[in-house]
């Protein structure tokens, strides 16, 4: 392999290496965000899954002990449960303008989504029926299938995200324009002296950098001429 190849083998990996740097550092801090999002305004977020332990089924009568209830309370959250046949057989805190009883399609729809505005989670209790879990919709949004998650949070991991992605496009374009400049401050000499030596004068190249071989060949060629 010649120095001419060697230089701009390494000037593709180098690029190459920079890329792999740039996608671990993103993936990393993006995992960050993600935490701090999940961290903030933790009073206000809870899964379902953890609330759900402390829903239980006693004497035939279902009740939610301490625990749960200062979950909710914390959270501005309510919660009902559900019989086979939808109706509401157990609930805290549900507010008056909602239904006592579902439908199977209506299940199936707040279960994607939201019923009535309110960010909903749901679960099937061991002892029977569907637990259903509701947060406060102005401070609270449905994150995935088992999480409600505070704006607050939200709005954390959006803003550090667009943040993220902002500062390492601007690294990018800086260390590109960093890597050309350097690979221009190479070739340039370079370029000079093999048009001098093509105008038949005397070039006089600096035997240092990436492509010093090269240069120390021009000299030789032009000492010969």
């Amino acid at each position: 392999m010649n120095p001419v190849q060697r230089f701009f083998r390494r000037y593709i990996f180098s690029t190459l290496r920079i890329i792999l740097l740039f996608i671990i550092i993103n993936l990393t801090l993006f995992f960050l965000i993600m935490v701090a999002g999940s961290m903030s305004d933790s009073d206000t977020s809870f899964s379902v899954q953890e609330l759900s332990g402390h829903v239980t089924l006693q004497n035939g009568v279902w009740t939610a002990d301490d625990t749960a209830l200062s979950l909710m309370e914390e959270s501005g959250a309510w919660a009902m449960l559900l019989d086979q046949n939808g109706t509401v057989i157990w609930q805290q805190d549900l507010p008056e303008e909602l239904p006592r009883s579902y439908t199977s399609g209506d299940i199936a729809s707040f279960s994607r989504w939201y019923l009535e505005d309110y960010p909903v989670l749901e679960r099937v209790l061991d002892g029977g029926g569907l637990l259903v879990v509701a947060g406060d919709k102005d401070r609270l949004v449905r994150l995935g299938l088992s999480n409600l998650m505070s704006l607050g949070g939200v709005r954390t991991m959006l803003y550090g995200g667009l943040g993220i992605v902002a500062a390492n496009l601007l690294l990018v374009v800086a260390l590109f324009w960093r890597s050309t400049r350097r690979m221009e401050q190479s070739a340039a000499p370079l370029m000079e002296g093999i048009g001098k030596i093509a105008a038949g004068q005397p070039a006089a190249l600096p035997e240092t950098g990436e492509l010093a071989p090269v240069q120390k060949a021009l000299n030789r060629v032009s000492a010969q001429m």
